[in-house]
């Protein structure tokens, strides 16, 4: 069986924004002989990195399979992480064993082990003990993209999530491509899966030349904005400035006529993290089970505070003893429980506003925080860092749960014959962006230096260096 990949070779890089700087967030794969590694390594295999549990016997590996067959499966990933590394670092240790620990893997199901594999990947994440938000400025768990190769002796196969590239470069075309449409605010398709998710977002905008941001979780303004920028937006010719952080200016189920600002994708963010990625494996914040059960905290504390208020006003009106209406069992005292506190004091306090030291002081003293949500969330002690989080917790209502993931989890794929295939390129934004606005120079440094993969790695490294962001590109050719 002949499988085009006598003079396979491949070649990667990943680094951190600045010279001779290590990679903080991004993490890159490269296995050039898969069963080899999995064999090697699946005895190695360290729980207590991650916390994770050690994966299911790649009994296909293991068994034994010819030589030859062997040595055609390859794998590459690039993991492009965001709100720390625990992900991508997490994908990049796990990825292969999960694979092929499959029944479809060992079945020759490449295309279902793939989408399984990344299914598996995202709840074992979830589970880990150390999956907890990492950074002094992240408040929530890391997520990460995940773009991959899979090799086989006929086919190879392309899983992408996210909006780290796969270019790829087919025998008979004039030159690469991008057989995918990346997963962000950009690609209509996923219009429809943001507003039946439920998920919020926010967005830049300006009004007068001064910028603000709004957050937009009601359905028609969602709905709106999407539309606003399907219809009016222009696409920049340059590369856009860094936008600055702005004050938050809550909008909640109710129309703003500042939407009528012009509105362009780099304008939009998903949820508490502000990510311009609509599809991630991590990121637990987004799945339902977990943001849920923070606005239901949200929602006991509301219920729970005008209780008590309603039996303390109550007492102090037949003059009954307020210790009546004040129970010492409760783990949590509002600020207007206090035994000489009077009718007229009590009048002028409302119970249906509250400050965030309030609201944040009863949640992490709940079971459902002890749990559950301090594993996800961090819960700051001033709202300071972040006024979206605080702006949600203030205004967040049970109409605003989440209806089903508020990000794309399962993989698009392609396969393509090794036959057909020249080379592919996968790569972190940080390195290809905005591709279809440069794919003539993308590709210029592409075709030119097809014969050498370890300068077509630096040149494309060094393209976008001035981004600042992390940099990972994994290049490989089969004749």
């Amino acid at each position: 069986m002949k499988t085009y990949l006598e003079n396979f070779e491949s070649y990667g890089l990943c680094q951190g924004g600045n010279i001779n700087e290590p990679s903080k967030e991004d993490r890159i794969l490269i296995i050039d002989n898969l069963f080899d590694y999995v064999r090697i390594n699946y005895p190695r295999y360290k729980t207590s990195i991650f916390g994770d549990t050690k994966p299911p016997i790649p009994e296909v590996v293991l068994g034994g399979t010819s030589n030859e067959e062997a040595s055609s499966f390859k794998l590459y990933g690039v993991f492009d992480g965001h709100c720390g590394n625990i992900a991508s670092s997490f994908l990049k240790q796990r990825f292969p064993f999960e694979l092929c620990a499959l029944p479809d893997f060992k079945a020759g199901n490449y295309k279902e082990a793939l989408i399984k594999t990344y299914t598996n990947l995202h709840k074992e994440l979830l589970s880990c003990s150390k999956y907890t938000p990492e950074l002094f400025d992240c408040l929530f768990c890391s997520g990460s993209t995940a773009s991959v190769a899979l090799v086989t002796p006929i086919f190879t196969y392309f899983a992408f999530l996210g909006d780290s590239p796969i270019i790829v470069w087919k025998n008979k075309s004039s030159g690469p491509d991008f057989p995918f449409s990346e997963h962000s605010i950009e690609n209509y398709k996923l219009h429809d899966k943001i507003i039946e998710s439920n998920v919020f977002f926010s967005v830049y905008l300006e009004d007068e030349n001064e910028p603000y941001q709004i957050l937009a979780a009601g359905d028609k303004t969602r709905i709106e904005i999407l539309d606003r920028m399907k219809k009016g937006y222009e696409k920049p010719r340059a590369l856009p400035f860094n936008k600055c952080q702005y004050p938050m200016d809550a909008l909640i189920e109710r129309e703003d006529l500042r939407v009528s600002s012009k509105i362009y994708p780099d304008d939009i963010r998903v949820g508490f993290a502000k990510l311009n990625v609509l599809g991630s494996i991590g990121d637990s914040i987004y799945d339902p089970k977990i943001f849920n059960a923070l606005i239901d905290e949200v929602e006991h504390y509301r219920k729970e505070r005008v209780k008590v208020y309603d039996a303390l006003m109550k007492n102090l009106i037949s003059k009954r003893p307020i210790e009546n209406a004040i129970s010492e069992t409760r783990r949590f005292k509002f600020e207007f429980e206090r035994s000489n506190i009077t009718i007229e004091e009590l009048k002028a306090i409302s119970p249906l506003t509250y400050s965030y030291d309030s609201i944040r002081s009863f949640i992490v003293k709940q079971d459902k925080w002890n749990k559950l949500l301090k594993k996800h969330i961090r819960l700051p002690e001033s709202f300071d860092t972040s006024s979206l989080l605080c702006s949600a917790l203030m205004n967040f209502r049970p109409h605003h749960k989440l209806k089903a993931s508020g990000l794309k989890r399962q993989p698009d794929i392609v396969s393509i014959l090794n036959c057909d295939l020249k080379l592919f390129v996968l790569a972190s934004d940080g390195v290809i962006k905005y591709y279809s606005t440069f794919k003539n120079k993308y590709n210029d440094i592409i075709i030119k230096n097809h014969n050498n993969l370890k300068n077509m790695a630096r040149i494309l490294m060094d393209y976008m260096s001035f981004l600042g962001d992390d940099r990972s590109v994994i290049c490989c050719h089969y004749k």
